[in-house]
């Protein structure tokens, strides 16, 4: 578990330094927020959150009690890879909208 929050931690410093030499940090937004919310929504796919409750019942019901804890050890995995990059972008809204 641990490497993939450091392997998002590793993403969003190579974002940074990215955005450092090149003097365009808007890229910290583009980059690292797109990076994030794509592993938020494939976390989310996995998690089953949009699905309705009739779907998620059957597909909780037919599915082996291994499987289920795959998806969620997966989803768990990409919301520790996404969390960094997520931080490394909302900071640099937070400091160039309100700071």
């Amino acid at each position: 578990m641990k490497s993939f929050f450091i392997a998002g931690l590793i993403v969003g410093a190579a974002v940074l330094l990215s955005a450092f030499i090149l003097n365009d940090w808007s890229l910290l937004l583009n980059v690292s927020g797109s990076i994030g919310l794509v592993s938020l929504l494939a976390a989310g796919l996995f998690t089953g959150a949009f699905i309705d409750g009739d779907r998620f019942r059957a597909n909780y019901f037919s599915e082996t009690k291994e499987n289920r804890q795959d998806r969620i050890r997966y989803s768990t995995l990409l919301l520790l890879f996404a969390l960094p990059n997520l931080i490394v972008a909302v900071s640099y809204y937070v400091v160039q909208n309100y700071l």
